[in-house]
C-alpha cells in the first residue's frame, strides 16, 4: 500500500528535495553516502540523482577515495543553476538584488519609488528596475526562476494582492499578477 495515499508525484518531490538538500549541505558526496544519509534505497537515490543532474541542479565533479572497489563519483550542488530576484518595495525607494541559488549576490539596484505616478507607475518602475537588475547581473532572463517581493503594508500572501500600503497609495493592488504577467515567472 502507498503510504502517500496515492500521491506518487508528492513522494517524488519529497525525495528530490531530500536528496538535493543533502547534496547541497554535505557535498561533495557520493550516491552511496546520500543513500546512507537519507535512508532512501540506492535505486531511488540513483533515479533522483539522474533527474537532478538533468535539471543541472547538481553536478558530478570527479571521483572520491575508497579503500575497496570502484571509486565513487562525487556530487556537488550547482548554485548557478538558476537565479532569484529579491525586491524590497518601499514608499521612497526600491532595493533589488539578484542571487544565485547559493545566495551569492550578483547585482543590486536601488531606485526611487515613483509613488507620484500611482500604482501603475510604481509597477512600471518596478518592472524597469527588475529588467535593469537582470541586465547588470550579466545573466540571461531565462536563468531567473522566481521573484520575491517584500512590501511595507498588508499583503494577502495567498493571492499576492497588496491589501493596503499607504506609502504606495495601494489598495487591493494585484502586484503578484502584474509581475507574473510581465515576466512569466512565479512571484512570491
Amino acid at each position: 500500500m502507498n503510504p502517500m495515499g496515492g500521491r506518487p508525484q508528492l513522494l517524488k518531490q519529497l525525495n528530490q528535495s531530500t536528496v538535493l538538500d543533502v547534496v547541497r549541505t554535505a557535498g561533495p558526496i557520493s550516491r552511496a553516502d546520500v543513500a546512507r544519509s537519507t535512508g532512501l534505497s540506492r535505486p531511488t537515490v540513483s533515479h533522483v540523482v539522474s533527474a537532478l543532474l538533468a535539471a543541472d541542479l547538481i553536478r558530478e565533479i570527479g571521483s572520491g577515495e575508497t579503500s575497496v572497489g570502484r571509486k565513487p563519483v562525487l556530487l556537488m550542488f550547482n548554485g548557478d543553476a538558476a537565479l532569484v530576484v529579491g525586491v524590497d518595495l518601499g514608499a521612497t525607494k526600491m532595493l533589488l538584488g539578484i542571487t544565485n541559488l547559493d545566495g551569492q549576490v550578483l547585482a543590486e539596484v536601488q531606485v526611487p519609488t515613483p509613488v507620484q505616478q500611482g500604482v501603475d507607475g510604481v509597477a512600471d518602475g518596478l518592472v524597469a528596475a527588475i529588467t535593469e537588475l537582470i541586465s547588470r547581473s550579466g545573466r540571461a532572463m531565462t536563468q531567473v526562476c522566481g521573484i520575491g517581493v517584500g512590501v511595507t503594508g498588508a499583503v494577502d500572501t495567498e493571492s499576492g494582492v497588496v491589501l493596503a500600503a499607504a506609502g504606495l497609495g495601494a489598495r487591493d493592488w494585484p502586484l503578484r499578477t502584474i509581475l507574473e504577467e510581465r515576466f512569466g515567472l512565479p512571484v512570491f
